[in-house]
């Protein structure tokens, strides 16, 4: 099990990642810390995200997915998933969202405090991106 101090110190390294996004949330999803890098992603401010639901930053089709790999999770029968799926920049505010980011995301769960938390790293597939470009300009 990890003490409050290691996983202070885990969260801190992990937030200070140089490209990946993070996000620090408990079992309702309710994101309890984050880093610059996932605003940066999503086109929005840290403060927003804090307010913000982990599962509801991704497309509506692909939180089932998620939903089913982050109840294995939370059971207990699994320590962490990894997936790919969209992201909505701007999911802070649902009505304005234009476009989809393809992520990479891992979820890990933690105990904390007699508590289920879970970190998730998130990063932007870029060659999905690369594609997408020449693809316009062609």
């Amino acid at each position: 099990m990890l003490t409050a101090t290691s996983l202070d110190d885990l969260v801190a390294a992990y937030l200070g990642l140089a490209d990946a996004g993070v996000a620090l949330f408990d079992e309702s999803g309710k994101i309890l810390r984050t880093n610059d890098n996932l605003a940066r992603l999503l086109g929005c401010q840290g403060d927003q995200l804090l307010r913000a639901n982990y599962f509801e930053l991704s497309h509506p089709d692909d939180r089932e997915s998620e939903r089913l790999e982050f109840a294995t999770l939370k059971e207990g029968t699994q320590q962490s998933y990894a997936l790919e799926k969209r992201l909505l920049p701007g999911a802070h505010d649902l009505a304005h969202y234009g476009t989809v980011l393809h992520v990479e995301g891992m979820v890990t769960r933690y105990r904390h405090l007699e508590k289920a938390i879970f970190l998730a790293l998130i990063q932007e597939i870029k060659i999905y991106r690369h594609f997408k470009t020449r693809l316009v300009e062609t």
